[in-house]
């Protein structure tokens, strides 16, 4: 699929890849097994993220998140992450943070889209 036909526009700023809001689906860091927080939207390109911790912007991050595919199925999907931005959130409960994926691989691709189909809202 080429690159235009992925984008679309919002606001000011122009997607590579359509989001998708997801349910019941957590991050972990790889080597820490560190809750890292709840994930909100997740695309082929990135995810948004609520935690309970802020994650300093430009940091590479080594991060998983199990799902179960079907009743058998229990899968991983880990990537390398970079965090693009990190607020707090409007209660000021918890943070947003946003991270975009590193390592775009064709395994990678196929799991978010069983991820979405499974998940999404």
């Amino acid at each position: 699929m080429e690159e235009e036909n992925q984008s679309q526009e919002i606001g000011d700023e122009k997607r590579k890849s359509r989001r998708f809001s997801v349910v019941d689906l957590d991050v972990y860091g790889k080597e820490s097994g560190e809750h890292v927080g709840k994930i909100i939207n997740l695309s082929h390109g990135g995810m948004l993220v609520t935690g309970e911790k802020s994650i300093e912007v430009n940091t590479i991050q080594q991060l998983t998140i199990p799902f179960q595919q079907d009743e058998d199925d229990f899968m991983y999907l880990s990537v390398e992450a970079k965090c693009v931005w990190s607020t707090k959130s409007v209660d000021y409960t918890s943070f947003s943070i946003g991270f975009e994926f590193l390592d775009n691989t064709d395994e990678q691709y196929k799991l978010i889209k069983n991820m979405v189909k499974e998940f999404s809202k």
